[in-house]
């Protein structure tokens, strides 16, 4: 089968070190199928320093230039995805991909689709698209506002909300052309997967249930393993906690750090491990009781998952399917997380970690405290842990729901 993935992903983070979420969703869905025989392509957006076209691992990468990545409005230049809008640009590669590759399917991940839509009924590929997160009815794609559920889409507090990680110009911007055009663009996808049944139920009350089937994230358990021996001398304390990714509010990272302060504890150590896209170098911070590692190489985080007592995800945000989490059940580590989003058909509370309400310091405090003094409950939680991800979040259970969703709607086109 001849599958074209679109995406917007950073070229740079393709096939790189280590990577979860969305990155890794696409880099390791296309690297299964490739390996299983089919002709895997991925269009993308050239940031201005990548070849017009790669090869890795059998899968063919197109890279597009981009009229909307020039804007001037973006306030973080390095973190510049496709506009809720069509790209002249985007359109013309797809097109060329399109006459030479000939796909018999599309994946959209993210808002490339809008530059697709156009070409949609020229030339009748059916068209699959996995929702990771909220962007096709959120500007800032996180359904919050002011630290709580958004229950108000496509009004004008989404400029006040998107103006606090943009420019005002781009605000206003996103706010109109999401408006304007997202409906349109989900309308035309033949089938949407939902990472979980919360992104299913969000969606819902804008496209057809019937064309909404949850498929999990998943995990390819092979990229878990070290390329080395174990980091015997690697920087790490002896006994911690492990948080893993943005270092922001929306993940719940200041809530978090105000909990373990206020916990005042000698006996442990927090990690926290970030990706900084302004830089490319590892660094690493030790202050008081917090350890903070930015950039971290694959065997450094990996490492980091296996010495861990636990794993902590205090998300804010409804966050669709957390793939820390499920690396954290991979490793065998019970999961602290909040009770909002996909975490909590995740994680089962009190059998496979503790859910807590998102935000609340206290509760998370409450739960900190209770694993790092009941070290043997959180041994038997991390043990159930694996037993639910290896039943529902592999490759070996996922991928195949993938694989006939592709042929469906093959077959009745």
């Amino acid at each position: 089968m001849n599958i074209l993935m679109l995406s917007d992903v950073p070229p740079s983070l393709f096939f790189s070190y280590h990577i979860s979420g969305r990155i890794g969703y696409i880099r390791s869905l296309s690297e299964i199928l490739a390996s299983s025989g089919h002709n895997v392509i991925i269009c993308t957006i050239n940031p201005g320093s990548c070849p017009d076209i790669a090869r890795h691992s059998n899968i063919t990468t197109y890279y597009t230039r981009s009229l909307l990545h020039r804007s001037p409005f973006y306030k973080y230049p390095k973190r510049r995805h496709h506009l809720p809008i069509q790209d002249l640009l985007v359109t013309e590669k797809i097109q060329e991909i399109i006459k030479k590759e000939r796909p018999e399917i599309i994946h959209g991940h993210d808002r490339m689709l809008y530059s697709f839509l156009p070409l949609k009924e020229k030339y009748k590929i059916p068209v699959v698209a996995t929702i990771h997160d909220y962007s096709f009815i959120c500007p800032t794609a996180t359904l919050m506002w002011r630290n709580k559920i958004c229950d108000k889409s496509f009004t004008r507090r989404c400029v006040v909300c998107k103006k606090n990680e943009s420019s005002f110009v781009e605000s206003v911007l996103m706010y109109g052309v999401t408006k304007l055009n997202s409906l349109r663009v989900l309308s035309s996808i033949d089938r949407i997967i939902a990472v979980s049944t919360f992104i299913k139920e969000t969606y819902a009350h804008y496209v057809s249930k019937d064309k909404i089937s949850v498929i999990p994230g998943f995990i390819d358990t092979s990229k878990l393993a070290p390329n080395r021996p174990s980091l015997k001398n690697v920087n790490l304390p002896k006994n911690f906690i492990l948080y893993v990714g943005a270092l922001i509010p929306k993940k719940g990272y200041n809530v978090l750090i105000e909990a373990f302060e206020q916990m005042k504890r000698d006996d442990i150590r927090l990690v926290s491990i970030g990706m900084n896209p302004e830089k490319l170098e590892c660094s690493i911070i030790h202050k008081d009781n917090v350890v903070v590692i930015e950039n971290a190489p694959r065997e450094l985080l990996l490492e980091s998952y296996s010495r861990c007592k636990f794993v902590v995800v205090p998300s804010l945000w409804p966050d669709p399917c957390p793939a820390v989490a499920l690396e954290a059940m991979a490793f065998r580590k019970a999961v602290v997380g909040s009770n909002i989003g996909g975490l909590t058909e995740i994680v089962v509370n009190h059998e496979t970690g503790l859910l807590k309400n998102p935000g609340d310091i206290d509760e998370l405090k409450s739960a900190l405290t209770f694993l790092i003094g009941n070290p043997q409950v959180a041994k038997v939680m991390g043990k159930k842990g694996y037993a639910r991800f290896a039943r529902n979040f592999t490759a070996e259970a996922v991928v195949p729901q993938i694989l006939d969703t592709y042929n469906e709607i093959i077959e009745t086109r």
